[in-house]
């Protein structure tokens, strides 16, 4: 049970898992895409020290850790026309796929640096993911502009699945 207000939440970890969301170097680290575009990835890493104090405890009593991150296939294949253009909307800088000036990471490009949960995070293992019935979600997101709903569900979804039912309702 977790003090709150207005009123306590009790959590079943038997059928909890976190969802650990957009930690990625793109976001997150110097030297990542929103580092270079100017704007401060500092707030974008607040929810590092919280999460290597939560995680360890959490995994200890088998709750599940799952973290999802954005990683394109480098022919783009995966985003929807009517998108790509919006991380390049001029036609020249830096979007999706392309080279970061400082170390040549390709930004959000699946199996880039760029890609990867930051560096001082806690990976969990892809193995680590079963096809557990998970009861409530607790999420947590790098990027606090996005909003996540908290949901109730009998089944996983994969992240594709998860992306394509949020699209109309983050």
């Amino acid at each position: 049970t977790i003090a709150c207000a207005p009123q306590n939440v009790t959590v079943d970890l038997t059928r909890t898992a976190v969802i650990v969301i957009d930690m990625q170097n793109d976001f997150c680290a110097p030297g990542g895409w929103v580092d270079y575009l100017g704007a401060d990835y500092r707030p974008d890493r607040k929810p590092i020290e919280p999460l290597q104090r939560m995680l360890p405890a959490l995994r200890e009593a088998g709750v599940p850790v799952i973290w999802v991150n954005w990683g394109n296939r480098p022919d783009l294949a995966n985003m929807p026309p009517n998108q790509i253009h919006l991380y390049k909307p001029v036609g020249v800088g830096v979007g999706l796929g392309d080279p970061l000036p400082g170390n040549g990471a390709r930004v959000l490009e699946k199996d880039s640096w760029a890609a990867a949960v930051v560096d001082d995070g806690d990976e969990l293992p892809p193995h680590a993911l079963s096809a557990r019935a998970i009861a409530r979600t607790v999420a947590r997101a790098a990027r606090p502009r996005i909003r996540l709903r908290f949901i109730d569900c009998s089944f996983v979804l994969s992240a594709e699945q998860a992306g394509r039912a949020a699209a109309g309702c983050c």
